[in-house]
């Protein structure tokens, strides 16, 4: 009798030993793995939050495009005058270093003009800057401006008056946005 106790005792103590130290490993598997999803959903937020690739030496904007649309004067003023459009793309933000701010208080980031024919969209998708700048830079989350005027083909000077887009980067990137305008002069 002494012995069959003394067996399940001991089976009894190295059952219980083995499902503790399972559970034990398995509780610091799941720890271990809740670490390793903290850590890549931080990286991810961070990747998110960014808006940006980013290399060893340059950082490149994620893309977005803009679309012109013109009244229908402005339109057939384009069209028929051959005139190309030209969409210009500014990247401004706050730098550490005051110093480095432009003489009009802009510290300058980055910029892109593309020219398109009345119709197209303008792809933005390679602005790059340096590492440098990104890493002077208050807010990583950079102002963008974006306006449009006449490639000058047809004309010594601007034709068109149009909308201007402007907003923080993590509002543009990954979107398509379409900026009206119209003639500047005879169109009401």
């Amino acid at each position: 009798m002494i012995k069959l106790l003394t067996t399940i005792f001991l089976f009894s103590t190295f059952f219980l030993s083995c499902s503790n130290n399972a559970g034990k490993k398995k509780s610091d598997l799941i720890k271990d793995t809740i670490s390793v999803i903290a850590k890549h959903s931080d990286y991810d937020t961070v990747a998110k939050a960014s808006y940006f690739k980013i290399d060893k030496d340059t950082i490149t904007v994620l893309p977005f495009e803009i679309e012109v649309s013109l009244s229908p004067k402005a339109k057939a003023k384009i069209i028929n005058g051959k005139e190309t459009i030209i969409v210009s793309v500014s990247l401004t933000g706050t730098p550490k270093d005051i110093t480095l701010l432009a003489e009009d208080g802009e510290f300058y980031v980055a910029s892109s003009e593309k020219e398109i024919a009345y119709g197209q969209l303008a792809k933005f998708e390679n602005i790059k800057f340096p590492k440098k700048i990104y890493d002077q830079l208050t807010d990583k989350d950079v102002y963008v401006n974006v306006y449009f005027y006449s490639g000058r083909k047809s004309s010594k000077d601007n034709l068109l008056n149009g909308d201007i887009l402007s907003d923080r980067i993590s509002n543009v990137v990954n979107k398509q946005f379409t900026l009206r305008g119209k003639l500047i002069y005879g169109d009401n």
